[in-house]
């Protein structure tokens, strides 16, 4: 772990707040192909790296996975009707949010981890990436989060494995038909830096920092939304 690094794991994830809350401000005020508005884009492509390599931390070192997957649910679960409503406009929609996602994603680290077989434990695991589709982020998420998690104690091939991912990734939404604000996605390779910039060290423990997260996600959605709807 680079112990001379800039960030610590608290200020990474406050970064990938700002950047998440910048993402969605471009997606409900912005049009994606104006500068700004793809700018606002670009920058939200640096939470899911940043999300998936500290869930990935999470799972190695929590002391419960019970508590650690019962709390991803519980907000996964109030957060849902607010983001059906970003998604879709009604409060039902056939995308889940994105701590659906890392429930997923921690959920395969878990069947990784304690199913024995090492055939059968992909059953579940194919069967959670299969759910995923349906989740905000996608498969980018829990394939990412079990490449950080495997390569953990080699921070090089952690950030290699992500790029090879990223590239896949961004090549599938970029190629097919390709429209310049496309390119938005190429701000997840961005995420790589600011990785490798990372201290190891947690930053304070104030029960704060661990719930920040939890509540601003849905919290946020909401307060744009409802500028959008009294300004708008």
């Amino acid at each position: 772990m680079n112990n001379y690094g800039v960030f610590s794991r608290n200020q990474l994830k406050y970064i990938a707040a700002l950047a998440m809350l910048t993402d969605h401000f471009g997606y409900l005020f912005l049009s994606v192909e104006t500068p700004l508005g793809f700018l606002c884009r670009l920058i939200g492509r640096l939470t899911c790296p940043i999300m998936c390599y500290f869930l990935a931390q999470g799972f190695a070192y929590t002391s419960s996975r019970k508590k650690y997957a019962l709390r991803l649910l519980a907000f996964a679960i109030l957060s849902q009707p607010i983001f059906s409503v970003l998604k879709s406009g009604t409060f039902f929609s056939t995308s889940l949010n994105m701590l659906f996602t890392l429930l997923v994603s921690f959920l395969i680290l878990w069947c990784y981890e304690d199913i024995p077989h090492s055939i059968w434990k992909w059953v579940p695991i194919l069967a959670l990436l299969f759910v995923a589709r349906y989740c905000d982020w996608g498969t980018l998420a829990p394939i990412s989060v079990l490449a950080f998690y495997l390569f953990r104690k080699k921070k090089w091939m952690q950030m290699t494995a992500f790029a090879c991912i990223a590239a896949v990734y961004a090549a599938r939404r970029i190629l097919p038909a390709f429209k310049p604000y496309l390119l938005i996605h190429l701000g997840l390779f961005a995420a790589i830096g600011l990785l490798l910039l990372y201290n190891g060290k947690r930053g304070s423990g104030q029960a704060f920092h661990k719930w920040f997260f939890y509540v601003f996600y849905p919290l946020h959605i909401l307060v744009l939304l409802l500028i959008r709807i009294y300004l708008f």
